[in-house]
């Protein structure tokens, strides 16, 4: 569902661009005021919202979000970049590491970024942006990126290795791991990918789904969209 999160949250990112409130090529830092790209060796000029979308911005967090179980205290959204403590393999920190546009890196820390974009620009919580602008445009009635705003969804049980269950996580992170759903809901989203909906130009999904970032000469990513898998990358 990670996956799915993060393409979600790109029609949200793009809703904005499309409504002229962003720009793909700029900055990314030129909108943040809440936190900044930390100081590297590289040009933190050049990470902009298209890399970000389409890792390849050069940040090197490579980041999966465990969440914080329910009687733990959520970091916020500038605790997380500053550094992630809801992780296992990853030092949680988000800094540029190689130079931005060069290549594929895959980074949860980025769309961590674009969901704080998203709550600068619109002036409001990425769970209510995202459920005005485009769950609810899409009558996806059964998703939210925070559960307790949707009390009444059925999840599936979570079971430990020994067979007991445990209840579902939160996270800080919602846009790169938060996205609670149903197949059914799903397929409207699908849908909207191939055919005309309330949120997104024909001409923008087209966009989103045209590579921008490579490994070798295949398209891995578009403007959201995971294009292409193999074993050594993540989705």
């Amino acid at each position: 569902v990670a996956s799915i999160s993060k393409w979600i949250t790109s029609f949200g990112v793009l809703k904005l661009v499309e409504q002229g409130k962003l720009d793909l090529d700029k900055p990314v830092d030129d909108y943040l005021t809440r936190w900044h790209l930390p100081e590297s060796e590289f040009d933190n000029k050049k990470v902009t919202v298209r890399k970000l979308l389409s890792h390849s911005s050069g940040l090197i967090d490579d980041l999966g979000y465990d969440g914080f179980s329910p009687n733990e205290t959520l970091q916020t959204i500038e605790e997380s970049l500053t550094k992630a403590s809801d992780t296992e393999y990853s030092d949680g920190v988000t800094i540029v590491g190689y130079e931005p546009g060069s290549k594929y890196m895959y980074s949860g820390a980025g769309y961590t970024i674009l969901q704080l974009l998203i709550e600068e620009i619109s002036g409001k919580s990425f769970q209510e942006y995202m459920t005005q602008e485009v769950l609810e445009p899409l009558k996806m009635e059964n998703s939210t990126f925070v559960l307790t705003e949707k009390r009444n969804i059925q999840l599936a049980q979570i079971f430990r290795n020994d067979g007991t269950t445990r209840e579902m996580n939160k996270f800080t992170a919602l846009a790169a791991a938060s996205l609670f759903t149903t197949s059914a809901d799903l397929s409207k989203f699908l849908e909207a990918n191939i055919s005309s909906n309330a949120v997104l130009f024909k001409e923008t999904i087209t966009k989103m789904t045209t590579p921008e970032t490579f490994i070798n000469t295949i398209g891995v990513y578009g403007l959201g969209p995971h294009l292409y898998s193999q074993n050594d990358t993540k989705s």
